[in-house]
């Protein structure tokens, strides 16, 4: 978002296990096999933050906050990641 840079991936290159977040009763759940719902992560942000939590440039990051979003474009998962 800071960059504003879109990148669209077809969803053939994107693994089977990584399309959706699987749900049990409106917990989040590991395995499809045990999901009463399976919702399609539709987009992906990647957020380089400094340490007081502002956006800031790639380079000068000290995580980035991946935000996995729904079709509704609610949060479904949300990670922080340390860039190397």
């Amino acid at each position: 978002m800071f960059t504003k840079v879109v990148t669209v991936v077809p969803i053939d290159s994107v693994p089977q296990g990584q399309r959706f977040v699987y749900l049990k009763d409106g917990v989040e759940t590991s395995s499809s096999d045990n999901a009463t719902q399976a919702v399609p992560i539709v987009e992906v942000r990647m957020l380089p933050i400094d340490a007081a939590g502002q956006l800031v440039a790639r380079d000068k990051a000290v995580r980035i906050r991946i935000l996995e979003l729904g079709p509704e474009g609610q949060t479904l998962r949300t990670t922080l990641m340390v860039p190397k």
